[in-house]
């Protein structure tokens, strides 16, 4: 697959795709020097960001289609009659529901290749059939890999074997009145200790200064599974409406949905179907944390047999 080109400007991207890079032999393409080092730590293959230009590289792979760095790379393969393929990752997939997202035409790309029935019944119901394809994500079958991890160094980095693993709202996102439930209501009810984890791109200094009570975790742009292993050490998951929670479903781990769904966030986009995607139902209480039933038919919804990133490399095949 010499003909297929990666991008990713976050060391992030490069976390959600690696699976995908390896097995398939794929060179990626990055114009940031930090992800660059990232990159050459797994000892990835890479190439100058130039090479978009480059008429050999048939298709390009990305996770993300509306920064600025994407959107120049997508629209030099669309304009010269070349191909892009979408990876979906988390709920980005609801910006592909717009016509239009930081002025980026979300309709501007060969295929989508997305993580479960849901996304393969909103997006296909806009774009067609023949640009959606349900494989799974890759990412998914790294996170399978951690239930055969050794997780002594997650315990030792929190410091405790047992404790409830929350994701950070921060106030440019999410509503002023989450963001103080989460940070002063919230530990005040849980029985158990509460790890806050940095969301990708977030700064644990901020949170260390305003809430130096708490305990946050950074993002670890070092260890491609450290979030997965923070999953899988946990007791459960508590989050306003994060993917954190269908990845805490597929390793069984209980979810509480911590928040009202209609005030949690002040980005649009962030409301799409997320009623439909995170059923409130499915959460657990902290008097009560189980793996629900909900939780359970939810399983079923996406793709986790470890064979995602094979159908991903299957379908890029069929359009080289």
């Amino acid at each position: 697959m010499n003909k297929v080109l990666v991008y990713c400007h976050h060391y992030w991207e490069f976390h959600w795709l690696y699976k995908l890079i390896i097995q398939a032999d794929l060179e990626v393409c990055t114009d940031n020097s930090e992800t660059q080092s990232i990159i050459d730590k797994y000892q990835c293959k890479t190439v100058n960001a130039e090479n978009i230009t480059n008429p050999f590289y048939q298709v390009l792979v990305v996770s993300i289609m509306h920064f600025g760095e994407h959107q120049k790379a997508i629209k030099q393969f669309i304009d010269t009659g070349r191909k892009v393929v979408v990876v979906q990752h988390a709920w980005d997939s609801a910006l592909n529901l717009y016509n239009e997202f930081w002025n980026m035409d979300m309709h501007k790309f060969t295929l989508y290749c997305v993580g479960g029935q849901q996304d393969y019944q909103f997006l296909s119901g806009k774009h067609g059939e023949s640009k959606i394809k349900q494989t799974g994500m890759p990412r998914f079958d790294m996170l399978m890999r951690v239930k055969e991890m050794d997780l002594t160094d997650i315990h030792e980095k929190v410091g405790k074997k047992e404790f409830l693993l929350a994701t950070c709202p921060v106030s440019s996102i999410h509503d002023d009145r989450m963001v103080e439930e989460f940070y002063t209501k919230m530990p005040e009810e849980s029985p158990l200790p509460i790890v806050y984890k940095i969301h990708p791109g977030g700064t644990i200094g901020q949170f260390n200064m305003t809430f130096p009570h708490l305990q946050f975790i950074d993002d670890n742009k070092e260890d491609i599974y450290e979030t997965y292993k923070l999953i899988q050490a946990s007791s459960g998951v508590i989050s306003p409406a994060s993917f954190l929670s269908i990845e805490a479903t597929m390793l069984g781990k209980p979810v509480i949905l911590y928040g009202d769904i209609n005030v949690q966030t002040k980005a649009a986009q962030q409301h799409e179907r997320q009623e439909e995607r995170l059923p409130r139902d499915m959460s657990s209480t902290f008097q009560k944390l189980e793996f629900t039933k909900t939780q359970q038919d939810m399983l079923q919804w996406y793709d986790h047999d470890g064979k995602c990133t094979e159908r991903v490399i299957n379908e890029i095949n069929q359009i080289l």
